[in-house]
């Protein structure tokens, strides 16, 4: 059975965007073979699971007052720019 080509045709960035996945999970994975310290190994493996599944982990929504107490807190970087002027 044959298909007209129109079925078959996949946008330019929608190839481009997997093939930028496909080589950040690559350079992931050669870093965890070369890494001599498991805790690396792991994080490199949970990073490429990450990328892997295209799914939020969390999104706003799951915690609605996470961004309020986030922009609430006082960062170091801002105060130590105010007491510098």
């Amino acid at each position: 059975m044959t298909r007209p080509i129109e079925q078959l045709d996949v946008q330019l960035a929608d190839v481009e965007a997997h093939m930028a996945e496909q080589k950040a999970i690559a350079v992931l994975w050669t870093a965890r073979v070369r890494s001599g310290e498991p805790r690396d190994r792991i994080a490199y493996a949970l990073d490429a699971r990450l990328i892997e599944t295209r799914a939020a982990v969390a999104t706003d929504r799951d915690y609605p007052e996470w961004a309020a107490r986030l922009a609430a807190q006082p960062t170091y970087h801002h105060a130590k720019k105010k007491g510098a002027q």
